[in-house]
């Protein structure tokens, strides 16, 4: 029960993690973009 237990929260960890990867690469993209702007 404990390894299961550990495994679902990786997964979950995990999941959050490859959902909050885009939203960081379209901030570092925009960022560049307004400092290629200035």
């Amino acid at each position: 029960m404990a390894a299961n237990a550990l495994n679902g929260d990786f997964d979950k960890a995990g999941k959050k993690a490859l959902q909050l990867a885009p939203l960081n690469q379209q901030r570092q993209m925009i960022s560049r973009m307004l400092a290629a702007d200035q």
